[in-house]
């Protein structure tokens, strides 16, 4: 009879400390499962603040680059228009020039055609 209840004693004991444990096993199969939900979140945030913080700095990055090309580009039609105006008082410039050789070679010829004449 004694070995009876030290049999169903130690029956119970065992079956409590197996109980405790697949509780024990569930309770940290639960908290691993939450602390990966969480370390999801977090990182889910984390990304989308970098994303953030990228399109910021992209958009910031095209504002520099598209205020440089302008810069540049102004820079490069101010230079076109120096050349343009030099070209054109060259232009002029050699107008002046033929119409002062027309001239001198028509008053030549005209002193020519007087001094036949006479």
């Amino acid at each position: 009879a004694a070995t009876t209840v030290q049999c169903a004693l130690r029956r119970h004991a065992f079956n409590k400390r197996v109980a405790h444990r697949e509780h024990a096993a569930c309770i940290n199969a639960a908290a691993t499962k939450m602390q990966s939900l969480c370390r999801g979140f977090l990182a889910r945030t984390v990304v989308g603040r970098m994303r953030a913080e990228l399109v910021i700095r992209e958009m910031a990055a095209m504002t520099v680059q598209a205020a440089m090309r302008g810069r540049l580009a102004r820079i490069e039609a101010n230079r076109m228009r120096a050349e343009i105006a030099m070209l054109k008082a060259r232009e002029s410039a050699a107008v002046t020039v033929q119409a002062a050789m027309r001239g001198r070679l028509a008053r030549i010829e005209a002193n020519r055609m007087r001094a036949e004449i006479a």
